[in-house]
Parts: C-alpha cells; structure tokens; sequence
C-alpha cells in the first residue's frame, strides 16, 4: 500500500516523502507498465495494492545495478569519473 511504501521510503532514504509526491511517482510507474494496482480493503477501509511488472522488475534491477555502479566511483571527484559512466541515464 502508500502508506507502506511511504514508511519503507523513509527507511531507505532516511527522509520523508510527501504523500503526493509518491502518488505522482506511483502514476507515472503505472503509467509506463511497471506497476500493477489492486484496490482492496482491510479494517481501516480501502486499500491500493501495487506490484511490480515483469518489467517494472527488469527497469528496478537494470537501476539497481546503475545506482552500484554510481557507489564504486573513483576518488577526485567528477572531474574523476569518464563521461562515458555519467552518459547512460535511465530510461
């Protein structure tokens, strides 16, 4: 749900997300075919379920291995890093 997913942000990036920016970021996901969505309930009421696609999977492990890559930059600074490692961007 949101609300999990705000709590498990918090966690990672040791910060707050607003609740209307992960919505915003949820949509686009849906959107580009990375999330499924499930409307639910439990004791409070409604709930959204999300699930990653089949291809929402491959984009978080093709990110996962880029933000990797980003964490093992040389020392010195950018001015370190060939620009062929800050060119790929994500898709």
């Amino acid at each position: 749900s949101g609300t999990e997913l705000r709590e498990l942000f918090r966690k990672a990036a040791g910060r707050p997300i607003s609740i209307g920016t992960l919505y915003v970021v949820l949509g686009r996901l849906k959107q580009r075919g990375h999330l499924s969505v499930r409307d639910d309930s439990d004791a409070d009421g409604r709930i959204r379920l999300y699930q990653l696609t089949q291809d929402g999977y491959r984009v978080w492990l093709e990110a996962r291995g880029r933000f990797a890559e980003l964490g093992s930059l040389p020392e010195g600074g950018p001015d370190a890093v060939p620009s062929n490692r800050l060119a790929g961007g994500l898709s």
